[in-house]
């Protein structure tokens, strides 16, 4: 069966501590649009800072960002987006601050920190350092972070699942993070509704993941990939395993699938 859109991950998957893109999946996925394949990118990071890379992979279509609150192509309004009530807001933070820690929260593409982050964010993301995060949001954020010890973030998202049933999607990029998100911001969520909006069944979507957070569109994707590096949950729910990312698993995974 051909396949139609193509759904990836960037860090982890695309991308590793560079940020950079190789010139291999710049290759493939450039093959893959002449094809008339759609592409979007599924990731936590906000729009602004993943617009950079759409716009290098020459990426026009929805990207899905900030864990699945948001669905916006380059230059246009979103085509879907989910907030978190601010009332909520507050309760998290207040949470994430009596655990000690280090908090921020997106509202639009701008980011609200405690604390002075050793990130580099590109010009598109504003990023506010204020004293207090719970008296500082502008608005319903689209995602709060925590940082922390990975044991620390483990026992938070047991704490947090529980208080806060059926009123949150939290997910766990990597183990020293958990992203708080509406409940009906995820990515498997966002890639389903950005397949009804273009027409494309669910046996025509391709997603390659590598984390936790990956779970749900992976699983949900008619051909789910994992690349070698991938955690134990995600590496259970996938169709497929292909290399790691630092092999180039995703580049091998779109010649497999989607170029032969």
């Amino acid at each position: 069966m051909p396949y139609r859109l193509l759904a990836l991950d960037l860090d982890g998957t695309v991308v590793g501590r560079s940020s950079a893109l190789s010139p291999r999946i710049k290759r493939v996925v450039e093959r893959v649009l002449e094809k008339g394949v759609v592409v979007t990118l599924a990731t936590g990071r906000v729009f602004g800072s993943v617009l950079p890379f759409a716009q290098e992979l020459g990426i026009r279509a929805p990207i899905i960002s900030s864990q699945g609150a948001m669905i916006r192509a380059p230059r246009k309004r979103p085509l879907a987006e989910w907030t978190i009530p601010l009332a909520l807001a507050h309760q998290l933070i207040a949470v994430g601050q009596e655990a000690g820690l280090k908090l921020s929260a997106y509202v639009g593409d701008t980011l609200y920190l405690e604390s002075q982050s050793p990130r580099v964010y590109p010009p598109s993301v504003e990023v506010k350092v204020v004293e207090d995060l719970f008296s500082s949001l502008p608005g319903e954020p689209h995602k709060i972070r925590f940082e922390g010890e990975e044991e620390v973030i483990q026992s938070l998202a047991s704490l947090l699942s529980k208080r806060f049933r059926g009123l949150l999607n939290l997910a766990r990029p990597d183990p020293f993070s958990l992203q708080a998100t509406h409940p009906k911001a995820s990515k498997g969520q966002a890639l389903a509704y950005l397949a009804r909006h273009l027409g494309i069944p669910r046996e025509e979507v391709i997603a390659i993941g590598d984390y936790d957070n990956d779970v749900d569109m992976v699983a949900w994707a008619g051909l789910g990939v994992a690349v070698g590096n991938a955690s134990p949950r995600l590496l259970a729910v996938a169709d497929e395993v292909v290399a790691p990312l630092d092999e180039e698993g995703a580049a091998v995974a779109i010649e497999r699938y989607m170029l032969k």
